[in-house]
């Protein structure tokens, strides 16, 4: 049983099941990743495992598994023995890093990982002249750039590089390109099936995903400054011999940022000097793949630098698989000038397989103390399941639409429809969510039923609505259902509150307390709307004469809003804090108290937030 990402997951693993899905995963920026090729691998593990969660699990593994042998047989290829060799010992110690959480992951920041690194050794191997590599590369490929869109430069790059690297060397041949005729024919089928779904997608939906991933990278997008991103690119590029270090001298492991960083600068480095040496010794053979990964490496830095929006930690993970080609290629470069004999030879391959144990059994301790996943359900999700389904069939409800109430109420709402699905019951999702979840969840417009998931605080604020009805509350979280839609448009007061006072803001303040067309969704600094300059700021309101149970307060949706209650206008009381919601820019809150009914004067103002402050509406509702 999963909650957030890994629920939505499974939502699109079983819709994949049925032949419907045809993107990928959802994206942070409202569209999905280029195509659904994850979900269709995991999808007959899934069928097989009894639809659990715990088969997308198994699934990840198999992924990972196939990933790293495809790694080892194309280094192989690529480097010869010692290469086969060196990838095996590099990919353990990188797997021993990892974790065995986020190689069981199936979210695709994670399941991208290994097969990246595949990918780039089988790029290896179809430039050093192996042209049977090349429908592999576009079927690894393909998955990797509809899981995750970020893998698209690196793919790319590196992949146009060892195509035209295999290409020159086939000009050497006697036969020239003959041997690419059979690979390319293949890889144009692999490619033809692996975007039909998105392509499918594209031409029968508006505007289609493929397009609005288009629009967005056609859209200006800010470089980071090298000081932002260099830690956590250092930590997975460094990660191979901080990893063998963390393995060996575990007690001193966790404070060596120094040594990542040392290890990554070290690597960019020496990949193209070492390229340069072996094309004077006349070995393209051993050239070939380290120029791929300084190409892999320089690639890495530009797309870490050009991250769209904020630098989060699992943006930087596709570095750990650059790494782990970059070590790897380096290795087998540096064993190739080396004439060794049998003995150092054995000493080699026994200090590999005495790493590569070290590796597996700090895996086995990993997986007793953190496994992948709870062998027992999420009681909260569990709970909430159970109410909920009672309630739809005490109320003969087709198909509810669910709303998410405050923001954090995401995860265990992916988590509740994931389960509700399981059990027969298909329920829409709000417009501002749907492009998180597969098509089945999208509103139709004849949902029979409303029901709102929040934080337990939030739903604590609701108390006194006779519109609103308690179906659930498990762990920190509510499931309301909405009982009278009309009810809170009839019950807000209708004339102007009387403004009494504002402090440290910008903007014409009568519009915040006068009645007028909806607000949600403008942009939070609307010149019709009144900005707080920082948390010092607030605004002051008389109450009407009517007995007021509870206030709307129209605000910045991605800030925290304190409320507070005085009889006299001078002594205040906390009523309650209005969180972030959902939705862009101003987004309406509803608070009730009973401590609102005993006050004749209420003050907004911001107390968390990313200090972009504004109000837009303030209403008060009445018996």
């Amino acid at each position: 049983m999963y909650e957030d990402d890994a629920a939505l997951i499974e939502m699109t693993v079983r819709a994949a099941t049925h032949g419907q899905q045809l993107v990928g995963p959802y994206s942070r920026f409202g569209w999905s990743h280029p195509g659904p090729a994850a979900a269709y691998l995991l999808a007959p593990v899934y069928v097989a495992g009894g639809r659990r969660s715990q088969a997308l699990v198994l699934g990840s593994l198999l992924i990972t598994a196939g990933a790293s042998l495809l790694f080892v047989l194309a280094s192989t290829s690529a480097g010869g023995a010692a290469g086969g060799w060196i990838a095996t010992t590099v990919l353990s110690v990188l797997l021993a890093e990892l974790g065995p959480r986020i190689v069981a992951s199936p979210w695709g920041p994670h399941l991208t990982i290994v097969p990246l690194a595949a990918f780039l050794a089988v790029a290896a191997a179809l430039a050093t002249g192996s042209p049977r590599w090349l429908p592999v590369a576009a079927a690894v490929g393909t998955f990797l750039v509809q899981t995750h869109l970020g893998q698209v430069p690196i793919v790319f790059a590196v992949g146009a590089a060892a195509l035209g690297f295999g290409l020159v060397r086939a000009r050497g041949e006697p036969d020239r390109f003959r041997p690419f005729l059979r690979p390319s024919i293949a890889a144009a089928i692999v490619l033809a099936i692996g975007w039909a779904p998105p392509a499918l997608e594209q031409l029968t939906r508006k505007p289609g995903n493929l397009r609005q991933i288009a629009e967005f990278l056609s859209t200006s997008g800010g470089a980071h400054r090298w000081a932002e991103v260099f830690e956590g690119l250092a930590r997975q590029i460094g990660s191979i011999p901080m990893g063998i270090a963390r393995l060996t001298v575990p007690s001193t492991s966790d404070e060596r940022l120094l040594g990542a960083g040392t290890f990554f600068l070290l690597l960019v480095a020496a990949l193209p000097a070492i390229a340069v040496l072996c094309r004077a010794r006349g070995d393209d053979v051993r050239a070939v793949p380290v120029t791929l990964a300084s190409l892999a490496v320089a690639v890495a830095i530009w797309s870490a630098i050009h991250i769209r929006g904020e630098v989060i930690d699992y943006l930087l993970l596709f570095g750990a698989a650059v790494a782990v080609f970059g070590w790897t290629a380096l290795g087998a470069a540096l064993a190739s000038f080396s004439r060794g004999t049998r003995t150092a030879r054995g000493i080699g391959v026994a200090l590999a397989a005495a790493i590569v144990v070290l590796a597996t059994k700090s895996q086995i301790r990993e997986l007793r103390v953190d496994p992948p996943m709870a062998t027992q359900p999420l009681a909260p999700i569990d709970a909430l399941r159970s109410d909920v389904a009672r309630w739809l069939l005490e109320q003969h409800a087709r198909r509810p639409l669910v709303r998410i109430a405050t923001h954090d109420a995401w995860i265990p709402a992916a988590g509740l429809l994931n389960e509700l699905e399981r059990v027969g019951v298909t329920a829409a999702v709000e417009d501002d969510w749907a492009s998180m979840y597969p098509d089945a969840f999208h509103a139709l417009g004849s949902e029979d039923r409303t029901l709102l998931i929040g934080s337990a605080t939030w739903a604590a604020q609701q108390e006194g609505r006779p519109d609103l009805l308690l179906v659930s509350k498990a762990g920190a979280t509510a499931v309301l259902a909405e009982t009278d839609r009309e009810w809170l448009p009839r019950h807000i007061h209708a004339g102007p509150l009387e403004l009494v006072e504002t402090v440290g803001t910008v903007g014409d303040a009568r519009h915040v307390v006068e009645s007028g067309k909806p607000v949600d969704g403008m942009v939070w600094n609307d010149p019709a709307f009144v900005v707080l300059k920082d948390r010092a700021s607030f605004l002051t309101v008389k109450l009407p004469v009517a007995e007021a149970i509870g206030v709307l307060v129209a605000a910045d949706s991605d800030d925290t809003y304190r409320v507070q209650g005085s009889l006299d206008g001078v002594s205040w009381t906390d009523v309650g804090d209005a969180g972030p919601l959902p939705g862009p820019g101003v987004q309406t809150r509803a608070l009730f108290s009973p401590r609102i009914s005993g006050a004749r004067f209420l003050r907004v103002s911001a107390i968390a937030g990313d200090g972009n402050f504004s109000l837009a509406r303030i209403q008060v509702v009445v018996k």
